[in-house]
């Protein structure tokens, strides 16, 4: 991801943009969820006023207590998590320092942050 971002900024003209919008949906829509503020924080060092919004599209955002018993679809959450190297919200891990580390990935854990 990180990769893909210095490539845009050094070949595109996004950080004098006004608006970027990261979006994805179904798979892709974990990578957005999980590296929604990572890309916001590295183009803001560029331009502090550019407008940053994420779409996650079909993403984690559904209560995984609506499973069957035993089932426990939050492991692939984690696995696709770690696949698109995402980086758990930090006002998340601020206020749960002593919560379980992926408590910060699901988005109905973190969309209040």
């Amino acid at each position: 991801f990180d990769a893909i971002v210095d490539s845009l900024l050094n070949h595109t003209w996004i950080a004098q943009a006004e608006k970027v919008v990261l979006y994805g949906s179904s798979a892709g829509a974990f990578g957005t969820e999980g590296n929604c503020d990572h890309l916001a924080d590295i183009l803001h060092q560029h331009n502090p006023d550019l407008d940053v919004r994420c779409v996650s599209d079909s993403g984690t955002m559904y209560p995984v207590s609506v499973h069957t018993e035993g089932c426990q679809p939050q492991a692939h959450l984690y696995e696709a998590h770690w696949l698109w190297r995402a980086k758990p919200d930090d006002s998340c891990k601020a206020d749960n320092p002593n919560a379980d580390p992926d408590q910060c990935v699901l988005m109905n854990d973190v969309f209040r942050y």
